[in-house]
């Protein structure tokens, strides 16, 4: 019986360390608001580190539905991903940029007028053989346009 319990705990402690290449792990800004008018947009900046393929980001649109629905756009060197749109109360599909280590940004931005609350998202990609990146924790997520 204590036998078992180990392996289940052992087990248990196994999965949750495969579970690293997850989502979960992302860098989060937290719950945040973007203000009524239709313009308004927070750029955030990150880095990744060396090793790093590039950098993914998304964005989620948060209850309650609001007519203006939340676009990501990310960046290296001021060249900007196609965006992604996250449908209301929903996720966007990510925006991805493989341009090695380094400084990335990403935007926040809505589609129109309206206060809208969102999530972001954001990850450093490492390439560790198989079939998916490995997502880790990106360094130094700060905002630097807060509207």
């Amino acid at each position: 019986m204590k036998i078992q319990i180990q392996k289940i705990g052992v087990s248990a402690v196994l999965a949750l360390s495969f579970s690293a290449v997850t989502p979960a792990f992302a860098t989060s800004t937290g719950g945040q608001w973007l203000g009524a008018p239709a313009n308004n947009i927070d750029v955030w900046r990150f880095n990744c580190p060396a090793g790093s393929n590039g950098a993914v980001a998304r964005v989620s649109d948060t209850a309650p539905v609001r007519p203006a629905l939340m676009q990501v756009v990310l960046s290296k060197d001021s060249i900007p991903t196609i965006q992604r749109t996250a449908p209301n109360e929903g996720q966007s599909s990510s925006a991805t940029v493989n341009d090695g280590p380094g400084s990335y940004t990403v935007a926040f931005k809505k589609t129109g007028a309206g206060w809208e609350g969102y999530r972001g998202d954001v990850f450093c990609s490492m390439n560790v053989g198989g079939p998916f990146p490995l997502l880790v924790d990106v360094g130094g997520l700060q905002r630097v346009i807060n509207q």
